[in-house]
């Protein structure tokens, strides 16, 4: 009569440990498959380009080489890391940057995107509190989530990737 439920209990325990064995090797894996922390941030918080450059790296796919960069970033990871603490569900991000870019690499922001409408960037541009003039962008593309702005003659873009469409 005990024997049943001792071993029921031992084959519970057993994958109880096999269950948190596996997950707290999925969740402390590092690459591509991980997802970064949800955060809140703007370029304001570094004190220098390449830390700009190095965190902004950990939300875009992209590598770019930038002159001056200013970015505010809102990333929502909702599958909590690999850790399911309700049901997961899809990331939601938004991220603008503005930035002084190198001549060289303005084709490469051009990339699979198509000719667009232009957006009214104000608003964006006082959010980021950027020294970088963008009231002449005047080539616009873009994607389902991109929008991408450029002012060829002052190598100057504006970049926003939205999982809200435009």
């Amino acid at each position: 009569m005990y024997l049943p439920r001792l071993m029921f209990t031992v084959m519970a325990g057993l994958a109880t440990f096999f269950l948190v064995a596996c997950d707290e090797q999925s969740s402390s894996r590092a690459g591509p498959d991980s997802m970064p922390a949800s955060t809140q941030t703007n370029s304001h918080a570094f004190k220098d380009l390449k830390s700009k450059q190095e965190f902004l790296e950990r939300y875009v796919r992209f590598r770019r080489h930038y002159q001056k960069l200013y970015f505010d970033i809102s990333f929502y990871n909702n599958s909590a890391n690999g850790r399911v603490i309700s049901v997961p569900g899809p990331n939601d991000w938004s991220i603008t940057i503005i930035a002084k870019v190198p001549k060289s690499e303005l084709k490469l922001w051009t990339e699979n995107l198509k000719k667009g409408p232009s957006l009214n960037v104000e608003k964006w541009a006082k959010e980021l509190n950027s020294n970088i003039n963008i009231t002449n962008l005047n080539e616009w593309y873009q994607s389902d989530y991109v929008s991408l702005g450029i002012d060829r003659s002052a190598s100057i873009i504006f970049y926003s990737n939205s999982s809200n469409r435009f």
